[in-house]
């Protein structure tokens, strides 16, 4: 996180650690004098996020400067603007609105499914967020209909609001060729669904015609996307499975170091153990509770599944991940309130 970039914050870890108090530049990266042979590192992880990042370089120069704040990330100010206020509203039975806000895997999948649940106050909170607009995201979603700008990185919409060129890319991505070609329908479509006050408790969702004149088309829109995003994210929680930033980090083995490498990272929330023959890949999760990905992400068992995540009726999990590194090796362990135990042995 951005506070591990802090003089004082490294200082501590490093003393804790027996490490270098010195981090290089733009890395975020300790490294524990090498034993017997290995080289340990240990990250936050998001180096090569740019939606989350925040360099050591824009720390130390607002810790230079005695700057109370830093310029924040798209990330940091989604979490901070747009996903803590829906953490922090009640039902009028003083139960959570959204509790499902920290179990989904990934902030883009949270803001899918916010503009499911209830399109309009989803876009007030990342307008106020963000300064990003209903037409912003439209106009975002027409340039992206056009062939020249649906496969390519072009991002038509403001600096300060890339998470709508993002949610649009994703939206043209999961339309059908048909409704691609139908591209003034399919705006006034989004449009008026972004500007109602609809909620998908009070019309099913239903297979029918493909532009049907109210909000079922975009919000059967909305639960493709959803499903694209949780798809990619089924064995996101396997401890086994390699994802993008354990394969990252895996790539730089043996460039800038020589000999075999344990890395211990975050970030994800995802714990994993990767074996590799040039080390050993570790990531710490995260002790939230989760909920499993579910099987069926067909649009009408997915639209049944968000409504129980809503209510709360999922089945929550919880483990305790810890990293231990001492004279027998590497270890991912599972902490049970009393003792530490083997981490596959807690999986149920």
């Amino acid at each position: 996180d951005p506070e591990l970039n802090l003089t004082r914050v490294q200082n501590v870890l490093a003393a804790r650690l027996g490490a270098s108090a010195t981090l290089p530049f733009n890395q975020g990266c300790w490294t524990i004098p090498q034993t017997e042979g290995v080289h340990v590192v240990a990250m936050h992880g998001h180096w090569k996020d740019p939606f989350n990042a925040i360099s050591s370089e824009t720390m130390l120069q607002a810790q230079a400067a005695g700057d109370a704040t830093v310029p924040l990330p798209p990330g940091s100010r989604l979490v901070l603007d747009v996903l803590n206020p829906y953490r922090r509203a009640i039902d009028p039975e003083g139960g959570k609105r959204f509790p499902f806000i920290d179990l989904l895997p990934s902030e883009m999948a949270v803001v899918y499914a916010l503009l499911y649940l209830d399109p309009k106050l989803a876009l007030r909170r990342i307008h106020t967020a963000l300064q990003a607009k209903t037409q912003s995201l439209l106009r975002a979603v027409a340039l992206f209909l056009q062939q020249n700008h649906l496969l390519n990185d072009v991002t038509p919409v403001a600096p300060d609001a890339p998470i709508l060129a993002d949610i649009a890319r994703e939206l043209v991505a999961c339309m059908s060729e048909r409704e691609r070609a139908s591209s003034a329908m399919v705006q006034h479509e989004l449009q008026s669904y972004l500007e109602s006050d609809s909620a998908p408790n009070s019309t099913p969702v239903q297979a029918g015609t493909m532009l049907s004149g109210n909000s079922s088309w975009s919000r059967r829109l909305l639960l493709r996307v959803l499903a694209k995003q949780l798809a990619g994210a089924e064995n996101a929680f396997a401890p086994d499975q390699a994802d993008e930033l354990s394969n990252d980090s895996i790539r730089t083995w043996g460039h800038s170091t020589s000999g075999p490498v344990i890395a211990i990272t975050g970030h994800t929330h995802a714990a994993k153990f990767i074996e590799h023959p040039a080390g050993i890949y570790i990531n710490s999760g995260t002790w939230q509770d989760l909920v499993r990905i579910p099987a069926d992400l067909s649009e009408t068992a997915l639209a049944a599944w968000l409504l129980d995540l809503q209510n709360d009726k999922i089945p929550r999990w919880r483990r305790c991940p810890v990293v231990r590194i001492d004279v027998n090796g590497p270890a991912l362990l599972h902490w049970d309130g009393s003792i530490l135990q083997d981490w596959s042995s807690s999986i149920g």
